[in-house]
């Protein structure tokens, strides 16, 4: 076996920053204009978004069964498409409904299911249920989105380069192998960062508890990274699907984000629920 030099694994440490650095041009303002715009225009973002996670989901964990990746996307367009007429317990029964579907259908081939199988239609739905509600109508929804966007942007690249550049111990080397502690102070140190430009500019109020929750949403982003990671390991797999150079699939891209925005619109909500957004910007 040929053994890497300290040359090569220099430049391999760094081999995937131009695609991941391309990628991010290219998507970034896309992502940013579909937001600002809002209404229709976000709905088709988080629709498209939901559909794509659900078709390379069920492509791993369900082998492409058609059954299931209709289970799975209705699960992710029912808040796309009825949240405001339904009210929220009742889109959520719908989703727990559908879920419920899923695991029936898993019947049919009378093989082992696993956990993965089970979670499917949640995992694929709730983060939708949370853009959503985070997002929402009014101006509070358009920065508190931003927020957690720029937060999770910002956390993944500081994450990136503490990682490559301070390495040290592994985070979780069983499930993802790259992630170190190195990586998880730069996420907290990213996420941070944002939070206090926000609040300096005035975009945001409550510098403490916004610290405190960018902190605590930064291990959670880490954490969906991770818990992602432990999917793909479950079923033999480096990537979720290859859509976006440098990331795989669109499921391996934002696996912290969905993490980060289902923590977010649970902590405002409690907050505020009469509008999380605000109970997420405003303390």
């Amino acid at each position: 076996m040929t053994r890497e030099t300290p040359g090569q694994a220099k430049i391999n440490r760094w081999k995937d920053l131009a695609p991941r650095t391309l990628s991010a041009i290219l998507l970034v303002p896309v992502v940013l204009e579909l937001v600002l715009f809002g209404s229709a225009w976000f709905q088709l973002l988080a629709a498209f978004l939901g559909i794509m996670i659900a078709k390379e989901f069920t492509e791993i964990a369900h082998q492409s069964d058609d059954l299931q990746f209709a289970c799975h996307a209705l699960g992710a367009l029912v808040p796309v498409t009825l949240m405001s007429q339904m009210g929220m317990t009742t889109m959520l029964a719908v989703i727990v409904i559908l879920a419920l579907a899923s695991n029936i259908l898993l019947l049919r081939h009378k093989k082992p299911v696993t956990f993965w199988q089970r979670i499917g239609v949640l995992y694929v739905a709730l983060p939708i249920v949370a853009l959503m509600t985070v997002r929402g109508q009014g101006d509070d929804g358009l920065v508190a989105t931003l927020l957690l966007l720029v937060m999770v942007w910002a956390a993944d690249t500081f994450a990136y380069f503490f990682g490559r550049i301070l390495g040290g111990p592994k985070l979780a080397p069983r499930l993802s192998p790259k992630k170190t502690w190195a990586g998880l102070l730069g996420a907290v140190f990213g996420a941070v960062a944002v939070v206090v430009a926000f609040v300096v500019f005035g975009w945001a109020q409550g510098i403490v508890a916004l610290v405190l929750l960018a902190a605590g949403l930064a291990v959670l982003e880490q954490a969906g990274d991770i818990f992602e990671s432990a999917f793909k390991r479950a079923h033999g797999i480096k990537d979720s699907g290859n859509l976006i150079p440098g990331h795989g699939g669109m499921l391996d891209r934002v696996d912290g984000l969905l993490a980060v925005f289902v923590g977010a619109a649970i902590v405002g909500a409690i907050h505020n629920g009469a509008d999380p957004a605000t109970g997420i910007i405003r303390w």
